[in-house]
């Protein structure tokens, strides 16, 4: 039997190894996971960054937004104050209530010129009325027991505190008394996150992987099962306008989307330093326009998305 020549067998081999190659290539876009392939179609697109003019030092723990004056707060906690931007990313001033505020840790707008914080430092909130230049500061319990102030919501004038102690989130009247307290459930390591949603409070576990569902009277009605989903450390939550979950993974420094029925639908970003990556974000929440906004603490920086086309 004759060799065949060099010349015809490169002519015969060079389509097959180029098939192995495009095989090869397809397995291992495969194989990625759904990450990668979720992103390349992820709806959603970087518009805005919000950072400090000085990096150093500084560590942002809560994004507020308000609606009317259409401006952004940043808490620094490090630096003790609070940082504004306009709507369009412009930084507009700076507030430190006389440097007196000990390890801002998140806020929330009362009306009428007031502020709430939560200030670490002194474990306390602390109420703050910009036209008076008055500062009065609270400290809550329950039942005898301290609260350990850490999130803050509010919704319908009513202020919402999540106790990191216990992990129970509490509604509290003008006078920061305790209305009504939402407690995780039995055996649960407790909530880390909670967003309201039309009369609901929607609430994440991290230690559970769970999210959680609770009546404006505070009955758990839902339960959401999250370790199908590829998270390693989910830190934070938000509810776009479908009831669509948006979870935050500290670690992974992406963010998982979920229907209103808790079946994962795609994930993006991933964790880095440019513009489509984090790097150990803490919170993340729609601003009224609904952009997503995230807060990237590796990067001292808020993220801040839309969806493309809009």
């Amino acid at each position: 039997m004759h060799a065949m020549p060099p010349q015809l067998l490169a002519r015969i081999a060079g389509p097959f190894w180029c098939l192995a190659l495009f095989l090869c290539v397809l397995l291992s876009i495969s194989l990625s996971g759904s990450v990668t392939s979720a992103w390349a179609a992820s709806p959603w697109q970087h518009v805005l960054t919000l950072e400090p003019a000085v990096k150093e030092g500084s560590h942002l723990m809560a994004l507020v937004v308000d609606e009317r004056s259409e401006r952004y707060y940043l808490v620094d906690s490090n630096q003790g104050r609070l940082l504004s931007f306009s709507r369009e990313g412009e930084f507009l001033q700076e507030y430190s209530a006389g440097n007196d505020l000990e390890k801002p840790h998140d806020m929330v707008r009362l009306g009428a010129g007031q502020l709430l914080i939560v200030e670490r430092g002194r474990n306390c909130l602390t109420r703050i009325d910009l036209v008076k230049k008055d500062i009065k500061r609270f400290t809550l319990s329950f039942q005898g027991q301290e609260i350990f102030c850490d999130r803050l919501e509010i919704n319908n004038d009513q202020v919402y505190v999540l106790d990191r102690a216990t992990g129970s989130i509490f509604i509290l009247d003008q006078q920061m008394q305790v209305l009504r307290q939402f407690s995780p459930p039995p055996g649960s390591q407790g909530l880390n996150d909670f967003k309201i949603y039309g009369d609901q409070l929607w609430s994440l576990a991290t230690g559970d992987k769970w999210l959680y569902g609770f009546t404006a009277q505070g009955i758990l009605f839902k339960r959401i099962d999250l370790k199908g989903v590829d998270l390693d450390f989910p830190v934070s939550l938000a509810i776009d306008e479908q009831g669509y979950f948006f979870i935050l993974d500290r670690h992974q420094g992406k963010v998982s989307v979920l229907d209103d029925k808790g079946q994962w639908l795609y994930s993006f970003l991933g964790k880095g330093y440019d513009l489509q990556s984090l790097s150990y974000p803490h919170e993340i929440r729609f601003d009224p326009w609904q952009r997503l906004c995230i807060i990237d603490q590796g990067n001292t920086r808020v993220q801040i998305f839309s969806q493309r086309g809009k």
